[in-house]
């Protein structure tokens, strides 16, 4: 995790803060920067996951020109999912105003989206071992926290993969199905042609009719095994298949006509960047043979149709 240290310091009190957070962050496996305030835009800290203003306070809590200044940047920026904690010295003297400014700074991260991960460190002039003791343990709570950050985030990835894993179950089968009918369409294309001199149409030809029916065979038993359509039969759904593939042919056969006969390609690269541009073309379709549809892809297709008509005339 990647922690920002901004220190404003004017008799230097605020800068052995920053040093000494600084070494124990190191110390709890953090990538630290730390810069004086004056030197440091505002916008630095998008690139951190754990932002740490420590300031001092200037008599009854009006801010200097630097800190205002640093202030007002601050206040522009969108920290949403960012860790934060602030920390600095003060005079009690100042009685009611001690430390007035690093509670400012507090509230403008947490108007900034930021969630605070310890509570403020507030010392009275130089740290002293109490002092040392309290900057400790905060830097104890940050690392606490980013175990649980941390682990938050792992879970949450987790459960993101699982749910992208289970909604798309039907693509990942196909793909590893479509793969292999994939490599049955290349291995007899390349024994017809490379092999035994076919002609590159029969070649190709053949080679689309033996991988297709080794594909209906793969998503009616192991692609499309949820929400099947069983109100038409096998071979309804065999001649719709076949009709969708043979539509599918064309751009097939002209993908194989200008890669080899127009650009004298290699045929091997020519038939698997075929076999992907096809393959899109192809999921679409077998979706819906094998699949409930509400409707079928020329019934959408003739409702977007209408629907595109339909905006148009309303514009007019």
């Amino acid at each position: 995790m990647k922690a920002r240290i901004v220190y404003a310091s004017m008799t230097g009190n605020d800068e052995d803060m920053a040093d000494i957070l600084e070494e124990d962050l190191q110390d709890y496996g953090f990538d630290v920067e730390t810069s004086d305030v004056g030197f440091t835009d505002a916008n630095d800290y998008l690139d951190s996951d754990l932002c740490i203003f420590i300031t001092y306070t200037y008599g009854e809590g009006v801010m200097t020109d630097e800190l205002a200044d640093f202030y007002g940047e601050l206040k522009d920026l969108d920290l949403t999912g960012k860790h934060f904690a602030v920390m600095g010295s003060g005079d009690k003297t100042y009685g009611e105003h001690f430390c007035e400014n690093v509670f400012d700074y507090e509230k403008a991260f947490k108007d900034c989206g930021a969630t605070e991960i310890t509570k403020p460190v507030t010392i009275e002039n130089a740290p002293d071992d109490d002092a040392v003791a309290a900057i400790d343990q905060a830097a104890k709570e940050m690392a606490d926290n980013k175990k649980d950050v941390t682990a938050v985030d792992q879970a949450q990835i987790r459960r993101l993969g699982q749910k992208l894993i289970k909604r798309h179950r039907n693509l990942w089968v196909y793909m590893v199905f479509g793969f292999v009918a994939a490599l049955i369409n290349t291995l007899v294309f390349m024994v017809l042609h490379s092999w035994w001199h076919n002609v590159m149409v029969i070649s190709n030809t053949i080679a689309f009719i033996v991988s297709n029916l080794a594909s209906f065979w793969f998503n009616q038993k192991a692609v499309f095994i949820n929400n099947v359509d069983h109100e038409h039969s096998t071979w309804h759904k065999l001649i719709v298949f076949f009709t969708y593939r043979v539509i599918s042919l064309i751009p097939d056969t002209l993908i194989m006509l200008v890669g080899l006969s127009w650009l004298h390609l290699n045929a091997l690269l020519v038939k698997i960047i075929d076999q992907i541009l096809v393959g899109v073309f192809n999921y679409l379709t077998t979706r819906s043979v094998f699949q409930k549809q509400e409707h079928t892809m020329i019934e959408r297709a003739k409702m977007r149709i209408q629907e595109q008509k339909n905006k148009r005339d309303s514009k007019n």
